[in-house]
């Protein structure tokens, strides 16, 4: 086992201490590949590629077959998610929408309850929320405390994680890094996160551990020395989980630097 301890990250080291050296960070891929096994390559063969050569780091994949399950599984979805969970470090999360606080909680927990007719052998294991209001949206933050109990309650309970892509405002804080596991604080371009790189530092030092926190961010430069500066900063940080990608957003293919993500994530944790 691997610990997330750097040597120049002793506030990391006393938080790891504090939850009994159980933390590491964990990759966040959005699984947005339809996972055909018709041609001779399975589409999802980097994914397994990366957890058997990684079998320390845990992967928490987002399976999203139309945004959201859709349905049952076809023979496809069904197939993939067999050979997925025969890895213990894989984590499934079930894609469920919120619409920015526009959804009742009826609506995302009719999405939870088709996740969890899936047959177990298939079935996501935690539920991954997509478009979280960051709290401006009156009555979101109390919907998504109900729908993560709700999520447990349906034996999602490896992993929950909230997604609204940006530090949510101050009143929601509590309440919704109280719901999750991670909270996704920012979801945008390389480019953009320096300028936000001081604010996620700042929430973190104000109490809220750096474990559950997420970041997520694409367009990374496909030459230099970006992707493994930002992961060391990002694992040294103790952050929950991260995902870097030199795609542009869309999340539709791997990117050309998956395997140099996931080795370099490997390395740091």
């Amino acid at each position: 086992m691997f610990f997330c301890i750097r040597l120049y990250s002793f506030g990391c080291l006393l938080a790891l201490l504090h939850v009994q050296i159980t933390h590491t960070t964990s990759v966040l891929f959005p699984a947005y590949i339809y996972p055909s096994s018709s041609s001779s390559t399975n589409a999802w063969a980097p994914l397994y590629s990366s957890l058997a050569l990684n079998p320390t780091l845990r992967h928490e994949v987002i399976i999203n077959p139309a945004s959201g399950p859709g349905g049952p599984p076809n023979s496809d979805y069904s197939s993939a998610m067999q050979t997925l969970k025969t890895y213990p470090n894989a984590i499934p999360l079930g894609y469920v929408d919120t619409n920015f606080g526009l959804y009742n909680a009826s609506n995302i927990e009719a999405n939870i309850s088709t996740w969890a007719r899936w047959p177990s052998a298939v079935r996501p294991t935690g539920i991954f929320f997509d478009d979280v209001d960051t709290g401006n949206t009156a009555g979101s933050t109390a919907i998504m405390t109900q729908v993560a109990a709700y999520a447990r309650s349906a034996g999602f309970t490896s992993k929950i994680v909230f997604n609204p892509g940006a530090i949510p405002v101050a009143s929601a804080q509590k309440a919704l890094f109280g719901a999750a596991d991670h909270v996704i604080v920012y979801e945008n371009s390389y480019t953009s996160y320096p300028a936000q790189a001081a604010a996620i530092k700042s929430l973190k030092n104000s109490g809220v551990p750096g474990r559950n926190m997420s970041v997520m961010a694409y367009g990374m430069p496909s030459t230099g020395t970006a992707l493994a500066m930002l992961v060391a900063n990002l694992t040294g940080e103790c952050y929950g989980s991260v995902y870097l990608t030199d795609n542009a957003g869309d999340y539709a293919n791997f990117g050309a630097d998956w395997a140099a993500f996931t080795q370099l994530t490997n390395g740091y944790i």
